[in-house]
């Protein structure tokens, strides 16, 4: 039997319980989680995303996510066991939730091409925690999935002295600090920037689309932010009028007190080299201590993305998980 989850419903706690459990396992870290509020914004969807939530009885949870936008030919989906069929680390899947597995993944693709947007899918995106049972792997390729990224997941602690970040940008370059993504020239000077930080990050994934943006995108991403509660700080570095680098970190409602996490950091390719990403970066962790008091800023970034896992360790980052991602193909 498999039942949809709406928003404000009381199952969603259910949802966020096996989640959370699987999550803080897997990195040893209570911080690993998400909260109520959160699912349940993303279950009322935004101009972006599309979001429905299934419970599988005895099995446990599909969560099919449709990117709007662009990815259009993609369903991006999370699988999550009851919490008495997760595997401890290290151990095996027994007979049980190995049949558990199957009937999630096969339950995503069924979820997904009955969906209204369904049609036009192609695509199906999974992630797993990483290391999984032994027996994991082999028995997701045998549902026809391809593990093709691995994500290194993790935090960035922020000096409990904002001074020790000092940032020096040189004379040619000033640093501008958004809010919420507040009208201004500056605001509309990222688009470029966002448009370059999407074709930067195809990794794997044999879907991807590079994003367009544009003054309205960027207004509906503001009205959304606005509606869920949730805040984000941009720090910018304007050379003129020009936008040649930018660092976003968000905290979304419900989020556990003393985080943030890590949005889009780009540097323009014809500044990079010059040193102005982790000066960036720094600028962005002050702000966010000084708006928030967070203590560390959760991120991640695709095993191969070298110059942005340098980056990270040159801020002190600390490695909590792994995560890898696989396909299907739906049609």
């Amino acid at each position: 039997m498999t039942q949809e989850i709406l928003v404000g419903s009381e199952d969603i706690v259910d949802y966020v319980f096996a989640s959370n459990l699987a999550a803080q396992e897997a990195a040893g870290d209570m911080a690993a989680s998400q909260s109520v509020e959160r699912v349940d914004n993303l279950l009322a969807g935004s101009p972006q995303l599309k979001t429905r939530l299934h419970y599988v009885a005895d099995s446990g949870w599909v969560l099919c996510s449709f990117p709007l936008v662009e990815d259009t030919t993609v369903v991006e989906v999370d699988i999550t066991l009851e919490p008495d069929l997760q595997p401890l680390p290290g151990k095996d899947y027994a007979e049980e939730e190995k049949a558990a597995v199957v009937e999630l993944v096969g339950c995503a693709r069924r979820l997904a091409l009955a969906d209204e947007l369904g049609e036009a899918r192609q695509w199906a995106h999974l992630w797993f925690f990483e290391p999984g049972p032994p027996s994991r792997d082999v028995l997701l390729e045998a549902q026809g999935l391809k593990k093709v990224s691995t994500e290194v997941q993790g935090y960035v602690p922020i000096p409990s002295d904002p001074a020790s970040t000092g940032v020096d940008l040189g004379d040619d370059v000033e640093l501008v600090v958004l809010q919420d993504f507040e009208y201004s020239p500056t605001t509309e000077a990222l688009i470029p920037l966002l448009e370059e930080a999407s074709r930067d990050t195809a990794y794997g994934f044999s879907a991807h689309e590079p994003e367009q943006w544009s003054p309205q995108r960027l207004k509906d991403l503001r009205d959304h932010y606005a509606k869920i509660h949730s805040e984000v700080i941009t720090a910018v570095l304007m050379q003129g009028e020009k936008a040649i680098g930018m660092s976003q970190i968000s905290r979304a409602v419900g989020s556990i007190e003393g985080i943030a996490e890590q949005g889009t950091t780009v540097v323009s390719a014809s500044c990079r080299g010059k040193g102005l990403g982790i000066k960036l970066k720094r600028a962005a962790l002050v702000a966010a201590r000084e708006r928030w008091g967070v203590e560390r800023v959760y991120t991640s970034n695709e095993q191969r993305n070298l110059a942005a896992r340098a980056l990270n360790r040159r801020l002190g980052f600390q490695e909590v998980s792994r995560a890898s991602g696989w396909e299907s193909r739906l049609a």
